[in-house]
């Protein structure tokens, strides 16, 4: 089997031919250890073996670092700004676990310790019209000209009388 294993190959066709007979003879190879069959052994413990769905299987090819959440929510890493969800905003900065795609650095998450997952976008400074939109109005507030208008006698009255103590 070593001379098949060092020689070239030339077409896909071929490597895919060797490949099956290398699947077919590496089948019938005992384990050293064991003395089982590999096809053997896996009848015996496939009923333990789990396999994992395909999406544990990306998640355990991810990327992993500690970085830092600033005051405002941003995540530097990799130089860029990332933005934290709102449920990760904090008073101070703290540590978080990111994750992110080896391939593809354009998206990351935050990972919790349960498990869950949080996507952080690409950082951006908003305008004033749309910080403007996101803070709360105040309904029920005084306006500029309710300070000087009143419902009490005498109130929008100029005359000196009104002023008196």
């Amino acid at each position: 089997m070593e001379g098949f294993r060092l020689s070239p190959v030339h077409t896909a066709l071929e490597a895919t031919q060797r490949h099956e007979l290398w699947r077919v003879e590496d089948a019938l190879e005992e384990h050293a250890s064991t003395g089982e069959l590999p096809l053997t052994r896996w009848r015996r413990i496939e009923g333990n073996a789990r396999i994992p769905s395909e999406e544990e299987l990306r998640w355990a090819f991810r990327g992993e670092v500690e970085r830092t959440v600033g005051k405002l929510g941003e995540i530097q890493w990799s130089g860029k700004l990332y933005e934290a969800p709102h449920s990760h905003r904090r008073t101070s900065p703290y540590r978080v676990t990111l994750r992110f795609d080896l391939l593809d650095a354009g998206q990351v998450w935050i990972e919790d310790e349960d498990g869950s997952h949080h996507p952080c976008p690409l950082y951006r400074v908003r305008s004033h019209t749309e910080r403007r939109r996101r803070r709360p109005r105040l309904e029920g507030g005084l306006s500029f000209r309710a300070l000087f208008e009143g419902d009490e006698p005498g109130a929008g009255d100029s005359s000196p009388e009104a002023f008196s103590l």
